[in-house]
């Protein structure tokens, strides 16, 4: 079937997620909670961030007991953290394309309030979004399939005519079991390619 829907993934797809860019001004012991994620107790703070169940405040208070630095510094850091997602801009350039040829744009992210406030205030590209689902709205998380089924059923779009485009594996891999067409993104120029074999009759640009 022909895809007329498209679902994003935020971080590291519409947006680049550089910590390293802000750390030099950070407490060194900022490291290991933004570049370690997969540490366990780690990785529990910013999931119930992202389902919603800290406010920031908590979040910054978490963070500042695991890291054993002052509320003020985590509070800061976690702002500069913010600054650090940075425009994917050949992504943007595409979902522009892709939004005037007519098809259907999504929105699907793991994302806290406060950091999809942020992003919806800084970047023009949420305005080409049919819809958006966020995690902390939807109280779970990629990749639960149950937030994929959510998208699929509050815009009333098929998985057939639908292509999913995440960063992470795991996210691809429940998209994918739901019958929805996906593609990883790690490399732009990859990426565009597998995109062409998707969307045959868009004409993509090469990086």
């Amino acid at each position: 079937m022909e895809i007329t829907n498209i679902i994003f993934d935020l971080g590291n797809v519409m947006v680049k997620w550089s910590p390293e860019t802000v750390l030099p001004d950070l407490d060194k012991k900022f490291e290991k909670i933004f570049f370690e994620s997969k540490i366990p107790v780690f990785e529990r703070v910013w999931e119930q961030s992202d389902i919603g169940n800290l406010s920031e405040i908590q979040l910054i208070k978490q963070i500042s007991t695991l890291t054993e630095v002052s509320i003020d510094k985590t509070r800061h850091a976690l702002k500069m953290l913010k600054h650090s997602l940075l425009l994917n801009k050949p992504m943007c350039d595409l979902m522009t394309g892709l939004y005037e040829s007519g098809y259907n744009l999504y929105c699907l992210s793991n994302i806290s309030k406060s950091f999809a406030d942020y992003l919806m205030d800084k970047y023009q590209f949420f305005k080409y979004f049919k819809g958006i689902v966020f995690s902390y709205e939807e109280k779970c998380i990629k990749p639960d399939i149950q937030i994929y089924k959510n998208l699929l059923s509050k815009f009333s779009i098929s998985a057939a005519d639908t292509l999913f485009i995440d960063d992470r594996l795991e996210n691809i891999l429940s998209a994918q079991s739901l019958g929805i067409a996906s593609i990883q993104y790690y490399d732009h120029k990859i990426f565009l390619k597998e995109l062409s074999n998707k969307l045959p009759a868009f004409n993509i640009i090469p990086a």
